[in-house]
């Protein structure tokens, strides 16, 4: 098939995912923004970790994964349960010489939503719960208590979000999201002495991933 020919056939694609677009936007509307619906989702993220801790000192960015149970409680708001599974590189520059950070936290509050505008359903979000740390060390290098990785002890988190999901059928969205995280703890293992390590850690994410809404 020639390109010319193919070059055709855009406008008539088009109109048949403006079509797909319309019918969601129909059938979404109204369905999932109402009380006693609940959905299951998911996302990938990649995330950056600053502070004074050890976790911003020696720490930098990474991937990672949330899965997601939501429960609308009334028209514009839900109550929403995370877990988390968040990995850090480490700094080149810094003296530790651990090899990865990965942070498994557990988190619950509540997820505000705006009026729904097409397809599209924006919403700011808030939420704590804890986390759990893992430092992992290089099979060559055992940490300061005899093995390749330690666990710091488990802290509080506090979480806040936006983001919107766009609708491509009555059930199933895309979500785009942009989320911040506070991490209480300075990050140090049993055994090891603090350095002018703080309490508190920041983490900025951007995530992208997929929601399905289970309608009554």
């Amino acid at each position: 098939m020639s390109f010319q020919c193919r070059l055709s056939k855009l406008p008539a694609a088009f109109l048949v995912v403006a079509a797909l677009l319309s019918s969601a936007e129909a059938q979404a509307v109204g369905r999932v923004d109402r009380p006693g619906v609940y959905s299951l989702g998911g996302w990938f993220q990649y995330g950056l970790v600053e502070g004074d801790s050890r976790y911003g000192l020696d720490f930098t960015n990474g991937p990672g994964y949330s899965l997601h149970f939501r429960y609308n409680i009334a028209r514009h708001s839900a109550l929403v349960f995370y877990f988390d599974n968040q990995r850090y590189n480490p700094v080149v520059e810094a003296d530790s010489l651990a090899d990865q950070l990965k942070l498994t936290n557990v988190h619950v509050g509540l997820r505000f939503f705006s009026i729904p505008s097409g397809d599209v359903m924006r919403y700011a979000e808030v939420t704590a719960g804890f986390y759990r740390p893992e430092i992992r060390f290089p099979r060559t290098q055992q940490s300061s208590i005899g093995e390749d990785f330690c666990f710091p002890g488990e802290g509080f988190l506090m979480h806040a979000g936006v983001g919107a999901e766009i609708f491509f059928t009555s059930s199933w969205a895309v979500e785009f999201g942009a989320h911040g995280y506070g991490f209480m703890g300075k990050g140090l293992c049993r055994g090891e002495l603090p350095q002018g390590e703080k309490d508190l850690s920041l983490s900025g994410q951007v995530a992208i991933g997929i929601d399905y809404f289970l309608l009554r």
